[in-house]
């Protein structure tokens, strides 16, 4: 009950900025873009008040059905551009590639041939991540809980590996950020009031070490 008042409260807040404002031009100047650069900024200096390791290496996961079809590719590619723009705020470093979350590299050992299609399991598991999907967020933290263990057992493999990984390494991911939205309310036909919120994630263990939600509003619903 006290969840859904709060709710309550945030959408009527919300809509009251909205009906303030309706009739001004920040109505209409209101982008994707925009709303999204100023969420993130506002999460990246509320996270840096928490304090995370400095310029600790972090990478993006958008659960599946967040957004609909039609918007994922435009709000993917704002989102990204937002989280270079904003997480040096809490002196933190985005890792936009599923590829070389991975290690996924153009090296290929001696010898190596391409299994038919193109794809190893390991792309697969990359294409899951990409997409947002449970299995995806599996294999991120049990890859990554590996990777530490062997880190911090014995880190003599490491030379043996192909220089491209090695320079992976050196900047290990440490963290995934979180993103959902949810729509609240739809005043009016041009304003779809939306939640937004970002969930810092230890990689490996899956420990949520800060989580916030803002509003989001645009004249489209991403859902």
């Amino acid at each position: 009950m006290k969840c859904v008042i709060c709710k309550l409260i945030f959408v009527a807040a919300i809509l009251s900025l909205t009906a303030c404002s309706s009739a001004g031009p920040s109505s209409q100047g209101r982008t994707l873009t925009g709303e999204l650069d100023g969420a993130a900024a506002a999460f990246f200096d509320d996270l840096a008040a928490q304090g995370v390791s400095a310029q600790a290496y972090y990478t993006l996961f958008v659960p599946e059905n967040t957004v609909n079809r039609r918007h994922i590719v435009r709000f993917r590619s704002a989102l990204e551009r937002a989280l270079r723009k904003t997480s040096v705020r809490a002196n933190l470093q985005f890792n936009a590639s599923a590829d070389r979350v991975f290690f996924l590299s153009e090296h290929k050992p001696e010898g190596w041939t391409t299994p038919q299609g193109g794809r190893t399991a390991s792309h697969e598991l990359a294409r899951q991540f990409k997409n947002g999907t449970a299995a995806g967020w599996t294999a991120l933290h049990a890859f990554w809980g590996q990777v530490n263990r062997l880190l911090i057992g014995d880190a003599s493999w490491i030379q043996d590996l192909p220089d491209s990984i090695r320079a992976d390494l050196s900047h290990p991911l440490t963290y995934v950020l979180r993103v959902s939205v949810w729509l609240d309310a739809t005043p009016d036909a041009a304003t779809a009031v939306h939640e937004i919120t970002f969930d810092f994630v230890e990689v490996g263990k899956e420990r949520t070490l800060f989580s916030k939600s803002y509003p989001l509003v645009l004249t489209f619903p991403l859902p």
